[in-house]
């Protein structure tokens, strides 16, 4: 696998464990806010789920084969970028 291919992978798998992340704790912090919910709970599980997947697809199989096309993958880039920014303005608040 070329190194270029190898460095969008893991960038990939970055970027969705980021997303994962940022709406496991999302779910985290509405389950601490107003209790055990549904919503809060899916998303907790969903968003730790697609951490625990991403990690399992970069580290276990060959993370090339689960990449998609480089649009997607500078959209998924885009998407943790604003997670990040969202997560750091709910901090701020």
């Amino acid at each position: 696998m070329r190194p270029s291919l190898r460095r969008e992978a893991y960038l990939y798998h970055l970027s969705v464990a980021i997303c994962g992340c940022s709406l496991g704790l999302i779910g985290l912090s509405g389950l601490r806010s107003s209790g055990l919910g549904v919503v809060p709970v899916l998303l907790t599980i969903s968003g730790f789920g697609m951490v625990a997947g991403s990690v399992f697809e970069a580290f276990w199989r060959t993370p090339a084969e689960s990449v998609p096309d480089r649009r997607l993958l500078w959209l998924t880039v885009g998407g943790a970028a604003l997670a990040i920014v969202g997560g750091a303005l709910t901090l701020l608040d």
